[in-house]
């Protein structure tokens, strides 16, 4: 036993301290390892918890627009499902689909408004049939239709003298007329100061308030007078014009001596409440008596040859899908079938229609009826309330198949089914549950 020794030197040292560092080295990687596989194993349970639960519920669907018998503008009131996390807006797709047709909207933003335009509003866009079409008209002057000032009629003093506007928006065959209201209540009613009043041979009279393109309302009566800019401002059912000056010459008046003055008015377009080449300005379709106009906001005019002369009588159009474009793009395609087209009319039994590029896209708005205690702007939170407006991709009809489809990107969609009813008479109808 005395003369037996133990394994001694510096290499078994070594040896035993390898042993230890090996040992090390593998328990880190079993315990990195295990706190990966932790770490993964949490976020995929959290994701999958947040793919099953994370959906929205349907409250309510309504459309707004019912009395003639079809609907296009609905209105639907949604929440958050129990359990549900956050939903970001701005990450959701929202379709709506009939037997027919379909739409995929995008959210529209937080300075969404429920009306239906193309700024900050909601649209779809759809394709657009026109009845009868008549031939566009225009005052093609250097300044427009020049000196518009206040007055009682007809008058031999310039200043006291409503303007004869060189277009026939009653279309009766005798002279129309303009002229600007002070606000005095002596030539218009009071309430109407800084509108145009237009009075028609036949239909009587028309106030037009002055709105700029920005939504700003110049002073036309202030001394000198503001100056304007608008590319579309609607004459009530008639037609539009386009006007602007850099400032005026003296209050409650317009004269070809303003600034940069100038104000032209179109009769017979067709304002199409679509933003074709995408300025926030809703665009016009027309006819002349040779080609096919699209007026776009921005000022361009984009035509397609009709093939023949309205002046003449009973003549045939055949365009099948022909574009509307530029160098830069396609805005749309327009199909006309005519069989007797002339006189300066295309009439209300052919087809005329007009196929955006785009169509189908367009913008859902959400306004907060609630907000919940952790209110985000943008967000669909515990506590708030909705309501998405939107316009279906056309027009749906009685006792039509209508499937909604709320899909976000992060939980599981939420399909809404319903029949609209067989007899649709109300503005408001109710639709869903």
């Amino acid at each position: 036993m005395l003369n037996k020794k133990g394994e001694m030197g510096v290499g078994t040292l070594i040896i035993f301290i390898a042993m230890l560092l090996v040992a090390a080295v593998a328990a880190g990687v079993l315990i990195q390892t295990a706190g990966s596989l932790q770490e993964k194993s949490l976020s995929t349970g959290q994701q999958a918890r947040s793919q099953i639960s994370t959906n929205a519920r349907v409250i309510e669907i309504s459309a707004t627009d019912g009395q003639n018998g079809n609907l296009t503008d609905f209105r639907q009131i949604v929440k958050l499902s129990p359990g549900s996390d956050a939903i970001k807006l701005n990450q959701i797709i929202f379709s709506v689909n009939t037997k027919d047709r379909t739409s995929t909207l995008k959210y529209r933003g937080t300075d969404g408004i429920c009306i239906k335009n193309n700024s900050i509003g909601y649209n779809t866009w759809n394709e657009i049939e026109f009845d009868e079409l008549e031939v566009w008209n225009n005052n093609s002057l250097p300044t427009g239709i020049g000196n518009v000032f206040i007055g009682p009629g007809v008058n031999a003093n310039p200043d006291q003298q409503d303007k004869r506007i060189g277009i026939d928006l009653d279309d009766d065959g005798a002279d129309d007329y303009v002229r600007t209201c002070d606000g005095t209540g002596t030539f218009c009613p009071i309430a109407y100061d800084g509108y145009l009043q237009f009075t028609l041979s036949t239909d009587g009279i028309i106030y037009v308030q002055l709105q700029n393109d920005n939504n700003s309302y110049p002073d036309i009566t202030s001394n000198p007078g503001d100056g304007f800019y608008f590319t579309n401002l609607k004459i009530g059912n008639y037609g539009y014009m386009k006007g602007w000056r850099t400032a005026g010459s003296g209050p409650d008046f317009i004269t070809d001596v303003d600034p940069g003055i100038y104000l032209e008015i179109f009769e017979n377009p067709q304002r199409l409440e679509e933003d074709y080449d995408d300025d926030n300005l809703d665009d016009y379709f027309a006819v002349n008596n040779t080609h096919a106009l699209l007026i776009l906001g921005s000022g361009t005019t984009l035509s397609i040859p009709l093939g023949i002369d309205l002046n003449d009588a009973c003549q045939t159009i055949n365009l099948n899908s022909e574009a509307f474009q530029d160098v830069n793009q396609t805005y749309a395609s327009l199909t006309i079938q005519s069989a007797c087209a002339g006189s300066k009319i295309i009439p209300l039994s052919d087809q005329v229609e007009l196929t955006p590029y785009e169509y189908g896209k367009g913008y859902f708005s959400v306004i907060y009826e609630t907000q919940g205690t952790n209110h985000v702007a943008g967000n669909l939170q515990r506590g708030d309330i909705i309501r998405l407006c939107y316009e279906a991709p056309g027009i749906i009809g009685e006792d039509s198949m209508v499937r909604l489809n709320f899909i976000p990107k992060i939980g599981t969609p939420t399909l809404t089914e319903f029949v609209t009813p067989d007899v649709i008479s109300t503005e408001r109808v109710y639709l869903y549950p």
